[in-house]
């Protein structure tokens, strides 16, 4: 990973504002390539993409956030497993974009459980070069979402050495998501699809998308305290 920083960081931090484009592929993508590549038999890779996810999802609760496109993603040939949302800098202080992209990975972690029979899936939020992991599980048959930890990664060679003591932890958040979500025990039994649940006369216990959507679209209050809110620098 730091040889990959190496390679692709500034030797200096840039006073120029960083636009998105240029902060996925020269910030993050190394570090993510580092991390999340795998050369077991999963065959998992990073990747920027600009397709729907889930082309045969067939679940019509989900239209909006399924229909979209995920920054990135981590898949391989049968499965996706982890999903990227970034944002820059100058987005941080909008709690309406941020939480809406916080909603959207969680819907593509939920769908995923679902679609390909997973009990784990993993999301990573970057807001600017802040980024937050988290964890998305099929407990008992209910969605849980959690946030692991953040860390922010360094934006030239000149503030590598600042990612130094943050290694402990970031190895334990790898560590928790390659258990978890890059094992071949990542499979659920108690998933229930929408045929599986209309035919047992029952639903996902989580709110629907739509209900959700019905509660954050009504009014755009930025003075609102944010629980999810974490400052970025």
């Amino acid at each position: 990973m730091l040889q990959s920083l190496v390679e692709a960081l500034p030797s200096s931090t840039q006073q120029k504002k960083v636009k998105e484009y240029e902060l996925c592929t020269r910030y993050i993508q190394p570090m993510f390539q580092s991390l999340f590549d795998s050369d077991e038999d999963s065959r998992m890779m990073f990747k920027w993409i600009n397709t729907i996810t889930f082309s045969n999802n067939n679940n019509h609760d989900h239209p909006t956030a399924t229909k979209n496109r995920p920054d990135g993603c981590i898949e391989n040939d049968r499965k996706t497993i982890g999903f990227i949302e970034v944002k820059t800098i100058d987005d941080a202080a909008n709690h309406r974009k941020i939480n809406a992209d916080l909603y959207r990975l969680g819907i593509f972690g939920k769908t995923a459980l679902s679609q390909y029979g997973l009990n784990n899936t993993f999301q990573v939020m970057a807001i600017g070069t802040n980024l937050r992991f988290y964890i998305c599980q099929n407990v008992d048959g209910v969605c849980m979402m959690t946030e692991l930890s953040n860390v922010r990664i360094p934006t030239s060679i000149d503030e590598l050495l600042q990612l130094v003591p943050y290694f402990d932890l970031l190895y334990n958040v790898v560590e928790v998501i390659y258990i978890n979500c890059y094992s071949k025990d990542n499979f659920s039994t108690t998933t229930i699809t929408t045929t599986a649940a209309a035919d047992a006369d029952c639903s996902n216990i989580t709110l629907e998308p739509k209900v959700i959507k019905a509660i954050t679209n009504k009014t755009v209050d930025r003075s609102r305290y944010n629980c999810f809110y974490h400052p970025c620098h």
